[in-house]
């Protein structure tokens, strides 16, 4: 699930020209990097690293909640108007 989130933010950042998805495809692949830490060092302890996807998971959530301002409040995120 987190693969395929990364994968869909990362298709997303290269097919819109939002920079704010960038930065959640790279937050993402951070929280798939802790999983991959768990699997090849099994001394890590787990609550390290649930915590810090917690960390991760309120970033994305911030990340996100400022692509909803932006998308709102920016001049140049507002369509283009229809001519009649």
């Amino acid at each position: 699930m987190a693969v395929g989130l990364f994968g869909a933010l990362a298709w997303l950042s290269l097919a819109a020209e939002r920079w704010w998805l960038v930065a959640a495809a790279g937050v993402q692949l951070l929280s798939i990097a802790t999983y991959l830490v768990a699997l090849l060092n099994p001394e890590v302890q787990v609550w390290a690293s649930v915590s810090f996807r917690i960390v991760v998971w309120v970033e994305l959530m911030l990340i996100g909640l400022f692509g909803v301002w932006e998308c709102r409040a920016a001049p140049y995120a507002r369509p283009a108007s229809v001519a009649r």
